[in-house]
């Protein structure tokens, strides 16, 4: 592994941006062998755990005496300082460190929610309120998911289910919508996040068009996923605010689950039957 002098990471021959190389998110954990001076190779093996859980040591050959070998504790020392320096931001994306952190749009390539830069508010953080911190996007540059102090209407929000909603913002690319509803059209197609830290759904730039944040395509899989997921339960506050609603007519009323127009015994089975479990996303009556 050396540092280039265009900047990028030379791994296995293979360079790499450091900070924006998405060209590996669709796959799986990456192996690397890595040659130190005196010691050997180093082999990153990927497991259950994520790729840095795994190392394999094999020395080039016998006979070093206790000097050699106190040489190498030191060498692995300094390479561990190196090799796996700690990380200055606190993002909270691809918790399996398997490549889970890119979003794709046919008009932006992708966009990285785990880009490899240390440095205040890189990366994207989840919360139950909001995402917070900047991404990456390949070929328009950093995008801000944060709120804007002075105008509470931007910024990118949690309602605490994992339904995502609000406009994050690109210099490059103007506003970005997480929860777009195309007029007279009444399927969802905002962001999600679900009860594995999976990110679904399309988010809307109005220069860029769609952004895609989950494919199964075999030829190029991809998504993000992150390690919160929501601690909503249904409880007996729902039963109480459901109950706010019984035997209640009317369009639009948050414990019609059946939409029949009413709240009424097969709406409470639906509480029912979700009780003490995690809230759907969307949760109307969290």
């Amino acid at each position: 592994m050396m540092l280039s002098s265009s900047g990028k990471i030379i791994v296995n021959n293979k360079a790499r941006d450091n900070a924006t190389d998405c060209n590996f998110c669709g796959g799986n954990s990456y192996g690397s062998i890595v040659n130190i001076w005196g010691v050997g190779e180093i082999s990153r093996t990927p497991n259950a755990h994520g790729p840095r859980a795994s190392f394999q040591f094999k020395k080039r050959q016998a006979g070093y005496g206790m000097t050699m070998r106190r040489s190498l504790i030191l060498v692995f020392l300094a390479g561990s300082v190196i090799f796996f320096p700690a990380k200055s931001y606190s993002e909270n994306i691809d918790p399996c460190d398997n490549g889970s952190q890119c979003a794709y749009g046919e008009n932006t390539g992708w966009i990285n929610f785990e880009p490899n830069v240390g440095g205040p508010n890189v990366g994207a953080t989840v919360t139950d309120c909001n995402l917070t911190g900047f991404i990456w996007g390949q070929n328009v540059g950093w995008i801000n998911l944060g709120p804007n102090d002075d105008d509470p209407n931007t910024g990118v929000h949690n309602d605490g289910t994992g339904l995502l909603w609000g406009l994050a913002w690109g210099e490059n690319v103007g506003w970005i919508n997480f929860n777009p509803q195309p007029p007279g059209d009444a399927n969802h197609y905002g962001v999600t996040i679900d009860h594995d830290g999976n990110f679904d759904g399309w988010a809307w730039g109005e220069n860029i068009g769609w952004i895609h944040f989950q494919s199964a395509s075999p030829r190029v899989p991809y998504k993000v996923q992150t390690s919160w997921i929501t601690s909503c339960l249904v409880d007996f506050g729902d039963l109480g605010r459901f109950c706010e609603y019984w035997l209640d007519a009317g369009l639009d009323l948050l414990g019609d689950f059946d939409d029949s127009g009413d709240v009424g015994f097969l709406d409470y089975c639906t509480v029912a039957d979700l009780w003490l479990e995690l809230c759907p996303v969307g949760w109307p009556l969290h």
